[in-house]
């Protein structure tokens, strides 16, 4: 009876065993990769946003730089670097992909120091190590963003950014911040979340005025049935 409940345990293990393998594999849609140099683990930006939104303070333009392929409205959002794979995640489309042993061959990588590692493409599109934490890496690279486009308002005195989270002062409220893996329509600077209400705003900078509007869309009205100003401020 023991060797039937045994046998029957190590047959379970094995099923998952499998599945797990399997899943894996199907879900990050790559092969298993040799000879990853363990400093480049880890998360990246394209290049080309970095160097974008540190100009135009706008998100979704920024991420625009980073198209698939000409006229398809689908952009690189990120790169992640595992033990033995290599992902993309796009902004529509399928929403993510791996790099083939064969792709893998052409791909680059330039170690200058620890905080400057790059990644180049084989279509040439260059990659910025940004953060080797593979958990925690959204809200890292949410705030590095947010401190980016919000750098003026945090001079003043005006906002704190912190774990996510956007704290207007003179509003006391407290809005997540909505990067990767967001929707944006064009020309918004940065979506933001009520963290009570979670309903949506959006940041808009124009002429130095940053201002949050509240936000309802509709998908039969041009995506955006109503906006109303929450808080301007000009700088």
């Amino acid at each position: 009876m023991n060797k039937v409940i045994n046998f029957f345990y190590c047959f379970l293990i094995f099923i998952n065993i499998a599945y797990t393998e399997t899943y894996d594999s199907e879900y990050y849609n790559s092969d298993i990769l040799d000879s990853i140099d363990h400093r480049f683990i880890g998360v990246y930006l394209p290049a080309g946003f970095i160097t974008t939104i540190e100009k135009t303070k706008n998100f979704d333009t920024s991420m625009r730089v980073n198209s698939i392929e000409e006229g398809v409205d689908d952009f690189y959002q990120l790169l992640i670097v595992y033990k033995n794979k290599i992902i993309f995640w796009y902004y529509f489309g399928e929403g993510y992909s791996g790099v083939s042993k064969d792709e893998f061959r052409d791909y680059e990588f330039e170690y200058k120091n620890e905080n400057d590692m790059i990644i180049i493409a084989p279509n040439g599109q260059k990659y910025q190590k940004m953060t080797d934490d593979l958990l925690n890496y959204e809200t890292i690279l949410n705030n590095y963003i947010a401190n980016i486009i919000l750098i003026d308002l945090i001079k003043k005195e005006q906002i704190l950014i912190e774990n996510d989270t956007i704290s207007i002062l003179s509003l006391n409220k407290k809005y997540r911040i909505c990067t990767l893996f967001y929707v944006y329509n064009y020309n918004e600077n940065l979506l933001l979340r009520d963290y009570v209400s979670n309903e949506y705003y959006y940041l808009s900078i124009e002429n130095n005025v940053y201002t949050i509007f509240w936000i309802e869309r509709n998908m039969y009205t041009s995506y955006r049935e109503v906006r109303r100003i929450i808080w301007s401020q000009q700088i």
